[in-house]
């Protein structure tokens, strides 16, 4: 029975707010995108790439709101039962640096890797994927990037899910479960298998630092980093 109750606490808790995320998320996404799909291409000099990803980032924003409760409540009970991310290191500003160069650097080798191995050239929903990605303007592309989608996706999957498998799990059921649900939702093989392997990492920063700060810094530099590369080069 004990078994039973921490299964359907663990869904309730860590699983149920991931599901409202991505449902908020994509009615709001859907919503937006065709509203601004009904405004004139040339609108106050603004054309149709920046209002799609203005939608997007909006949407994206609104899915973390949804479940910015769940995460108050896994801190809250986290400091209740003990069981919670401690600040083991200070997350100072040099470490904030080591961090950003190494989600920099990290990131980069994984995608050379990827890119070496023939991964991403195989992958159709990868490549249709960067296409887009890659369609938009640089400095908008890089405050959704690179800004918003770290804050919230750390929020749903490091504040959220890995609080809720930590505290009913362990650490190390924790890390991986998050890792696996944080690629399990990028919707192809590549972007899959590198969001695992990323989860992993932040899942460890977010332990040993005790700050959600430190992997969205992580998260939002790798991101940029990939980014710019491919961008400009």
């Amino acid at each position: 029975m004990g078994e039973g109750k921490s299964l359907m606490n663990m869904v309730k808790t860590a699983f149920f707010p991931v599901m409202i995320y991505y449902f908020v998320h994509q009615i709001s996404a859907m919503l937006l995108l065709s509203f601004v799909s009904g405004i004139p291409m040339k609108q106050g000099g603004m054309d149709g790439s920046l209002l799609t990803i203005v939608a997007k980032m909006s949407a994206m924003v609104i899915g973390g709101m949804a479940v910015y409760s769940y995460y108050q409540k896994e801190k809250r009970l986290g400091e209740e039962t003990g069981k919670e991310p401690k600040e083991e290191t200070r997350f100072g500003f040099f470490n904030a640096i080591l961090v950003a160069v190494t989600g920099a650097a990290f990131s980069l080798g994984l995608n050379y890797l990827f890119t070496i191995t023939g991964l991403t050239e195989s992958s159709a929903g990868y490549s249709q994927v960067a296409k887009e990605q890659f369609s938009y303007a640089l400095v908008p592309a890089l405050l959704f990037y690179g800004v918003a989608s770290p804050m919230v996706e750390e929020l749903v999957f490091r504040g959220v899910v890995y609080n809720s498998l930590r505290r009913n799990l362990g650490i190390s059921p924790a890390i991986l479960g998050s890792a696996l649900l944080f690629g399990a939702i990028h919707g192809n093989i590549v972007q899959m298998l590198y969001g695992t392997i990323m989860g992993v990492v932040m899942a460890v920063l977010y332990e040993k630092y005790g700050k959600l700060s430190a992997p969205i810094i992580f998260h939002g530099m790798a991101n940029a980093a990939i980014y710019l590369c491919t961008y400009l080069f």
